[in-house]
């Protein structure tokens, strides 16, 4: 059983300040219901501040979502992943 994800506030918004950078600020969405999905990245957040974040990648075929044996995974996705990374990165290990 896992326990609930909880992002670090100050995570949350740097995460946040990283993906405006990337693909804009009207393209980052801050608020959304509470999901009962199970992740394992809670155990982490437990020991290290930090913050899960989803680049959004839309359903698969037939709306199939991740973990389901049609999922059709978005592979333009790729891009707005390693740009996000890169601003990531950027921004937290300048030099």
């Amino acid at each position: 059983r896992n326990p609930p994800v909880v992002n670090t506030r100050a995570n949350a918004l740097i995460a946040a300040r990283a993906a405006a950078r990337a693909v804009g600020a009207d393209n980052v969405l801050r608020d959304f219901p509470p999901s009962t999905a199970g992740e394992d990245f809670s155990f982490m957040l437990q020991k290290v501040p930090g913050a899960y974040v989803w680049v959004g990648i839309g359903p698969g075929l037939e709306g199939s979502l991740h973990h389901n044996p049609r999922y059709d995974f978005n592979d333009d996705a790729l891009a707005t992943g390693a740009a996000y990374w890169a601003s990531l990165v950027e921004t937290e290990l300048p030099g």
